[in-house]
């Protein structure tokens, strides 16, 4: 599923034409079974990102943590991230589902 780059292209400044960025990996790459599996969906300001190999998922505030330092999930959540976390869990749950 993608977008064109047409409307970026004829104006720069314009906003994102989607509310989220969703990117998948299979590792080790290219190069026999897939031992290990991430996904990573993202707003504006949060990442959640999921090793479903391990069962793990991290939380980032991409404003507060640019390098992403601090899971956010091993800590109560404000209600503004946990606000954050559903919304993202659900997109994602409904990108997997589709």
């Amino acid at each position: 599923d993608s977008v064109s780059l047409v409307p970026y292209l004829v104006d720069p400044s314009r906003s994102s034409l989607r509310e989220f960025v969703f990117a998948e990996e299979y590792l080790p790459n290219g190069s026999g079974p897939y031992d290990e599996q991430h996904q990573a969906i993202r707003g504006s300001r949060y990442k959640l990102w999921r090793r479903i190999h391990e069962d793990r998922e991290f939380m980032f505030d991409l404003v507060a943590d640019p390098f992403e330092t601090t899971n956010l999930l091993h800590r109560r959540l404000t209600t503004e991230e946990r606000v954050a976390y559903v919304w993202l869990r659900t997109r994602l749950q409904e990108l997997l589902d589709s």
